[in-house]
């Protein structure tokens, strides 16, 4: 469940530069944060070779202080950003 979406404004608590720059070491190279959930998680969206996969983030099983970061606490939600946002509502039946 999406909580909020990150901004690019200078917003305090969904800025999008200061969720990277709290999260860059802790999440796994080649993601950024593009939202987060009411619990401290975060959706995140892998950024190599042109995929804009999107994942969960789990912050409860994140790789102690320390380690690098791994996949053991990340879950594939969906194949692309915009599949991503157009599953977040059911569609409606005349729009089927």
């Amino acid at each position: 469940m999406v909580d909020q979406f990150l901004s690019l404004g200078r917003e305090k608590y969904s800025n999008l530069l200061s969720y990277y720059d709290l999260y860059k070491d802790r999440i796994p190279l080649e993601f950024i944060p593009i939202a987060h959930d009411a619990g401290g998680n975060l959706i995140i969206m892998e950024l190599k070779s042109n995929s804009n996969r999107i994942y969960f983030w789990d912050h409860e099983l994140e790789a102690d202080e320390g380690e690098t970061p791994n996949m053991e606490n990340v879950y594939y939600i969906n194949q692309s950003f915009t599949k991503f946002i157009n599953d977040l509502y059911p569609l409606k039946e005349d729009e089927i």
